[in-house]
């Protein structure tokens, strides 16, 4: 007999987002049912295995001498999706600076056991971090600490599934998705604070990217750390959305 849900990621040279990440999966699903992909560097390792150790979640090793390589990065999720649909009913993937949470605040968890379609597309919606605000306190409730987010199409993805998902590069589109669901929220942290956002591209951009993702524009947003460049694309980036829109109430808490 099949388990009803999980959830899994996949990360790399991720020490902020990963435990924020199974911080708030862990608060809804069983640590059986998390599932972390690390495609992680040399000098990352003791950290990520502390992490996903202090969590309970499941480790499962993955390598690719390039990244991003988002051929690579589709292939090995789609893998692991249809892998895990050997044992479960429902499986929910997201990148490991996105939370997917019912608008309402409820249990994504009991969601993902009753919401019976074979696939359903998340509402995105962006954290921003506002000017005036001051830089993030990761060890509080983060939510609390921002005032406002933006409708953001570009990341309504086609996440949560009870089949096989044949996603398009970079999980914005799939073939079969259907419009983005309002009722589930994508929270995308990438922009939850600036001078975090600036030291996670810097980082990014200085991996060995593949020769694909280059001459295709895939993932351009990380070669942007030049402090001038990144506040303009953090801010007035076409992939923002549009607001800004209060925060729901329901979900402040929620991490």
């Amino acid at each position: 007999m099949k388990r009803s849900a999980a959830v899994f990621t996949i990360q790399q040279d991720e020490p902020v987002f990963l435990p924020v990440w199974l911080r708030y999966y862990a608060k809804h699903y069983p640590c059986r049912d998390i599932y972390v992909l690390n495609h992680a560097l040399p000098t990352d390792l003791d950290n990520f295995f502390g992490v996903v150790r202090a969590f309970g979640a499941v480790h499962v090793g993955v390598f690719n001498d390039e990244s991003f390589d988002h051929r690579w990065l589709l292939e090995t999720v789609k893998r692991f999706q249809r892998f895990l649909f050997q044992s479960y009913e429902s499986v929910l993937f997201t990148e490991v600076d996105e939370l997917v949470m019912p608008a309402d605040g409820s249990s994504v968890y009991d969601y993902a056991r009753r919401d019976d379609r074979p696939l359903v597309t998340v509402s995105g919606f962006n954290v921003i971090h506002c000017i005036d605000q001051p830089a993030i306190d990761w060890d509080k409730p983060l939510l609390a600490q921002r005032k406002y987010g933006y409708h953001a199409p570009r990341y309504s993805k086609p996440l949560l599934a009870r089949r096989p998902t044949e996603w398009h590069i970079g999980f914005h589109g799939a073939d079969g998705a259907g419009p983005a669901d309002p009722s589930l929220l994508n929270v995308h942290l990438h922009r939850i604070d600036l001078g975090y956002c600036h030291d996670r591209h810097r980082r990014a951009s200085a991996r060995n990217w593949s020769r694909y993702d280059r001459e295709n524009g895939l993932g351009v947003q990380y070669h942007r750390y030049d402090h001038d460049e990144l506040t303009k694309w953090f801010y007035h980036g076409s992939d923002l959305g549009t607001g800004p829109l209060d925060i729901p109430a329901a979900i402040k808490g929620n991490v």
